[in-house]
C-alpha cells in the first residue's frame, strides 16, 4: 500500500548553495550524505551517469512534503523537471491531466479534493500527506533525474512488489529492477518508473537498519 509521499527531488550542482537556498525558504536539514553509491539501475534515468552522488533531505519548518537535493555531478541534463513545489501543494505539469488524474487515483491512492485538477493523498503521518495539482502543459517533455528543477516525486510503500504491479496495470512504464540503498542508516528498496505521460516517480520501501 502507498503510505504517503516521502520527498520531492530537486537537482543541484552545488550542495552548499542548494542547502543555503532551502534554509532561506524555511527548510531544516534532516541529514546529508556525500558519495552515495549510484545504483546502475538508475543509469537510463540519468543524462550523465556517475557511480556516486550526494544528497540531503530538508523538511519545511511548518511541516509538509520534504525536499531532497541531489547532486549527480557538475552537468545538468537537458529538459526540466515537470514538478513544482509550493508551500501547500505540488504541481505536476503534464500534456494530459485527465490521464494523470486517473493514474494517481487508481495507482497511488490520491483522491479528488473538490477543486478541479487538484488531488490529495491523506496519510496517517501528516508530513507524508500531499496535495497534487495537475496543470496542462503541452511543452513538457520526459526528463531525467539530473534535469533542472524538480524531476521526481518519491512515495513510500510497505509492499513494493504489489504496488509496482498495481501501478504498472494503471499505465506506468519504464520500471527499473528493485535496487537497494542505505540512507541515513536505513536500508531502502527502491523502484523508479514513469507515469503514463512520462513524469518520473519513485517507490521506496524501508527495509530496516
Amino acid at each position: 500500500m502507498i503510505l504517503g509521499v516521502d520527498h520531492l527531488a530537486l537537482t543541484v550542482t552545488d550542495m552548499t548553495v542548494g542547502q543555503q537556498s532551502l534554509e532561506k525558504e524555511g527548510f531544516v536539514c534532516q541529514f546529508a550524505e556525500n558519495n552515495q553509491p549510484n545504483a546502475i539501475e538508475k543509469k537510463r534515468f540519468l543524462g550523465h551517469y556517475q557511480p556516486y552522488h550526494d544528497l540531503a533531505l530538508f523538511r519545511p519548518k511548518e511541516g509538509g512534503v520534504a525536499v531532497e537535493i541531489t547532486n549527480h555531478g557538475p552537468v545538468v541534463a537537458s529538459g526540466r523537471g515537470p514538478y513544482q513545489y509550493y508551500q501547500d501543494h505540488i504541481v505536476l505539469h503534464t500534456p494530459d491531466p485527465q490521464v494523470e488524474q486517473a493514474f494517481w487515483q487508481e495507482a497511488l491512492r490520491f483522491r479528488k479534493s473538490g477543486e478541479p485538477n487538484l488531488l490529495k493523498l491523506i496519510s496517517p503521518v501528516p508530513d507524508w500527506s500531499c496535495r497534487l495539482k495537475l496543470v496542462l502543459d503541452d511543452t513538457i517533455e520526459p526528463c531525467t533525474l539530473d534535469s533542472a528543477g524538480y524531476p521526481c516525486l518519491a512515495l513510500l510503500s510497505n509492499k513494493l512488489d504489489q504496488d509496482s504491479q498495481k501501478i504498472a496495470k494503471a499505465g506506468a512504464s519504464a520500471f527499473t529492477e528493485p535496487f537497494s540503498l542505505v540512507v541515513n542508516g536505513k536500508r531502502l528498496e527502491i523502484v523508479l518508473f514513469r507515469t503514463p505521460t512520462g513524469a518520473l516517480g519513485e517507490l521506496i520501501q524501508v527495509k530496516g537498519k
